[in-house]
């Protein structure tokens, strides 16, 4: 007797195909829900029919073309520490600083949950003294505020900006080359260019770097501009190996 589907997702650039349990395991359905998996990445699915005697297993079905998920919202995962938000500005702080858990209202609202309590709820004004999203231990824990929080399109962060080529062409001066971050989807990010946001720290010999330093001069550049080259002023020295790092800020 045929009793059930198994369907399995493979990521792409990956040799392990992982089994999807829940309603993709039920044999009279036609329709079922893939949870867990990565944002923006491309998967292989096949699906077979499994009997009690597996000689009698179907072939294999595999997927004409990949599916491609969608890009996470910033609040998708927790902030990495157990206690601490990470508010719109970039900093953190904990929730057990004052007593209503208003610590972010001061730096732009909540962007991620702490580890601990890692769903961020639908409702934008149940928490921080009416001013931000609740922060919950579960899915579940979420419905008196609205549920989870939905990601759509519209709430996207700009994508990270891929570096092409970093390079030394005059002494003291650094050519950093990149392009604009593109989504496997073809989602854009709504953000408003503001600057690109690059930073530059010394290279030392054990694979380590030194702090790092904001490089204004590619601050400057238009939005459609992807080279820039950071000369002395911005703190460059001969003679001495740097690595770099960027990101694209928004207005808001």
């Amino acid at each position: 007797e045929c009793e059930s589907h198994e369907m399995q997702i493979q990521m792409e650039g990956t040799d392990d195909w992982i089994i999807q349990n829940g309603s993709c395991q039920v044999a009279d359905l036609r329709v079922c829900l893939m949870t867990g998996l990565a944002p923006n990445m491309r998967y292989n699915t096949r699906l077979q029919t499994t009997c009690l005697d597996e000689s009698l297993n179907s072939n294999w079905t595999y997927a004409e073309e990949q599916f491609i998920t969608l890009p996470a919202c910033w609040w998708t995962y927790p902030s990495g520490h157990d206690t601490q938000f990470r508010c719109a500005n970039g900093v953190y702080c904990d929730m057990y600083d004052d007593f209503n858990g208003t610590c972010c209202n001061d730096h732009g609202g909540r962007q991620k949950c702490p580890n601990l309590f890692p769903v961020m709820c639908q409702n934008p004004n149940d928490c921080a003294n009416g001013e931000d999203h609740c922060c919950a231990a579960s899915i579940a824990e979420c419905a008196p505020y609205g549920g989870e929080r939905f990601c759509s399109p519209a709430y996207i962060p700009a994508k990270e900006p891929p570096i092409t080529d970093w390079n030394s062409y005059l002494a003291a001066s650094m050519t950093i080359s990149f392009e604009r971050g593109v989504y496997k989807s073809g989602d854009k990010s709504p953000c408003p260019y503001d600057i690109w946001h690059v930073e530059v720290a010394e290279s030392y010999p054990d694979g380590s770097h030194g702090p790092w330093f904001f490089a204004p001069t590619c601050a400057s550049l238009r939005g459609g501009e992807t080279s820039c080259q950071i000369p002395p002023s911005d703190g460059l020295f001969s003679l001495t190996p740097y690595v770099a790092r960027m990101k694209e800020n928004c207005l808001i």
